[in-house]
């Protein structure tokens, strides 16, 4: 197995926990023609990039076992798309209004599709990954009209939140949210925003505070479902049996190999629940194989299993 090491810039900084992160780092696994990416992301994965040098790959770091199982899957890059319309920002929201009309959606993405590289394996030094003999893969993707919006919320105050859904709903009245506080929340804010937004519009509320008792308490006061990301991950993936937990976020660079992500799914697919497979900021490779391994998942899980994997914009 040859291993490189990539770095690539972001278009603008991301905060992640705390941290200001401007370059997305990791190494590239390639062996017999098969690629795979091993990216821990900062702020949120237990090991780091310099973790993953001295271990020589530990495979019982997620990253390394999601890498691992890649590989041996040998999955062909897909370009990677989301089941919903995310809505980040008021600048996200006017993005989304003035290109609500077009059809066609050009779109470059890199590196997808590679030479064959010839190198040593080595173990003491890992080369640059070669990024000139990265082709970009180029395609038309068709903009739908996507009745799920994921909205990040609790930014600002409960009205300002408001004021965007109801624009999504006067735009499209079929639309179902995907309200997003990461954590934000305390209990009066939930109560700020959910009393005025109908039930029924509400898909899930993913991660409203950060304890998982007085979320499901949220969950249960309005009469929503409750989607698990963090929380899911601090339950160290522990089976939650409740009726309230409409949702199951898997960000597969956090979570292990796609073996484990996949036992997370058809246990969430026996209580009927969603299953959202997430990025971790993966470079657009990673993403790509995510994507060819997410549409094996929708072949088998249907439209229960959502994605949200085209974040390959951040980068320049």
């Amino acid at each position: 197995m040859e291993i490189f090491r990539f770095s690539q810039k972001l278009k603008n900084d991301i905060t992640l926990h705390e941290r200001t992160v401007s370059v997305r780092e990791g190494f590239y696994f390639h062996e017999n023609g098969s690629w795979s990416e091993c990216s821990p992301l900062p702020g949120f994965s237990d090991e780091s990039v310099d973790d993953l040098i001295k271990s020589k790959f530990d495979p019982r770091f997620p990253s390394v076992s999601l890498a691992l199982s890649v590989l041996n899957r040998k999955l062909e890059p897909r370009m990677p798309e989301s089941s919903y319309t995310y809505i980040g920002n008021y600048r996200d929201l006017e993005d989304f209004f003035s290109c609500k009309n077009q059809k066609i959606n050009n779109r470059c993405m890199q590196p997808a599709i590679f030479q064959v590289m010839i190198s040593q394996n080595c173990e003491d030094h890992i080369p640059e990954f070669p990024f000139e003999k990265i082709h970009s893969l180029n395609r038309n993707l068709k903009i739908c009209k996507k009745n799920i919006f994921k909205i990040k919320v609790g930014r600002k105050s409960a009205d300002e939140d408001l004021k965007v859904i109801n624009r999504i709903l006067t735009f499209n009245n079929d639309a179902k949210f995907i309200l997003d506080p990461n954590m934000l929340w305390d209990m009066n804010d939930a109560d700020a925003l959910l009393s005025q937004v109908p039930a029924e519009k509400i898909l899930y509320v993913e991660d409203p505070v950060r304890d998982l008792e007085s979320s499901l308490k949220i969950a249960s006061r309005f009469k929503i479902k409750l989607g698990l990301d963090e929380l899911l991950r601090m339950s160290r993936y522990a089976e939650i049996s409740n009726d309230l937990i409409g949702a199951l976020i898997i960000k597969p660079m956090l979570t292990g190999s796609l073996e484990k992500c996949e036992k997370i799914i058809r246990s969430a697919a026996e209580k009927d629940r969603f299953v959202t497979i997430s990025s971790s900021y993966e470079s657009p490779l990673g993403l790509s194989l995510l994507s060819a391994w997410a549409d094996e998942m929708k072949n088998e899980f249907g439209c229960r299993l959502l994605t949200g994997l085209d974040t390959e914009k951040i980068f320049l």
